[in-house]
């Protein structure tokens, strides 16, 4: 067995309780109680976390570093954590007040998602809870359930799905918001490969008074059962919606579905061959929907507004291709 050498300093450690641990070097952590784990290399823990039963890769540079700068969580684990039984990957990031804990002492999950997140009260520490979810391949046949699941609850949430195929789930990546007050959820879905779902194969959807902003972006969207990209809310709080460069054919409804507070963007899609409309719209006055090729669907217009004051809420429908076929391409108030 072999590793190389690095030329780091000792590790700073104030103020903490430590119990058949392994520190190793450069890391920096103060206040905090860990037993039976291992700390890697540069890791920062921040004060009152506790870490039992646990492996922590480690970081790639230190907190603080050039690399650091601009990120909404810093490099390394916050303020008044609970992990325990985790394994945390090189380079992580975690808010203050995560809770990573198996309360209920499960051996297996029932359930047959095949990625699952669930942010749950996080109702006071900033910044949010923050999940990549990165090159992974869900092949969900037989199972009849959500192909990657992003909820979040009572609670501020950022994830980023990207890179993932996945097929043959219901509905393909689910980013769900649903909460009493207004929380935020920012989900950035780009360059997947998402086909063969029974459901939609992207939905986006807000639930209550939570806040939800969705960039839906240079995915390959196909011959799902539900709508190709659905980015939808219950009530009138916030929504706010970009979808561009995504390729949605051949799915059995809807090619995009847009429901949005703001106005919305919808820039250089290819939405094609689909079972429904082309684009169904509900959204903020000065909406834009241009560059789009909307041609070939099944349904009634390429693009609707669905909106229930289309002459208030006007969109700016300019430079898309509707197709070579002489069709009626939108309906509503325009």
């Amino acid at each position: 067995l072999y590793t190389r050498a690095r030329a780091l300093p000792g590790s700073r450690v104030r103020d903490c309780v430590l119990d058949n641990a392994v520190v190793c070097g450069a890391s920096d952590i103060v206040g905090s109680t860990i037993r039976n784990s291992i700390i890697g290399i540069r890791s920062y823990i921040g004060n009152g976390t506790s870490i039992s039963d646990s492996v922590v890769m480690g970081a790639d540079f230190w907190r603080g570093h050039t690399r650091d700068e601009g990120e909404t969580t810093p490099l390394g684990i916050g303020t008044d954590c609970e992990i325990s039984h985790a394994i945390l990957d090189k380079n992580v990031r975690i808010g203050n007040g995560v809770k990573l804990v198996n309360r209920e002492k499960l051996d297996t999950l029932d359930t047959d998602m095949g990625i699952y997140i669930y942010a749950r009260e996080n109702r006071t520490y900033k910044p949010k809870s923050e999940f990549v979810i990165d090159g992974n391949t869900r092949d969900g046949t037989g199972s009849g359930d959500q192909g990657i699941y992003c909820f979040n609850e009572y609670s501020y949430l950022k994830v980023e799905v990207t890179n993932n195929e996945v097929h043959h789930a219901t509905q393909g990546i689910y980013c769900r918001s649903q909460s009493y007050a207004n929380y935020t959820y920012e989900a950035l879905v780009s360059d997947n490969q998402v086909h063969d779902n029974t459901g939609t194969g992207i939905l986006c959807h807000r639930n209550y008074q939570a806040t939800m902003t969705a960039e839906v972006r240079n995915n390959h969207v196909y011959e799902n059962g539900g709508n190709g990209i659905q980015c939808s809310r219950v009530n009138a709080n916030a929504m706010d919606t970009v979808v561009t460069l995504n390729s949605v054919h051949d799915n059995d409804l809807v090619g995009l579905v847009c429901q949005a507070t703001a106005p919305a963007v919808i820039l250089k899609n290819d939405i094609y061959a689909n079972g429904g409309n082309g684009l169904e719209l509900t959204a903020g006055n000065g909406s834009v929907v241009n560059y789009n090729n909307l041609y070939n669907n099944l349904g009634a217009y390429a693009l609707v507004n669905s909106d229930v004051s289309p002459a208030i809420n006007s969109v700016n429908a300019q430079y898309n291709y509707w197709g070579s076929a002489v069709t009626t391409e939108m309906g509503g108030d325009y």
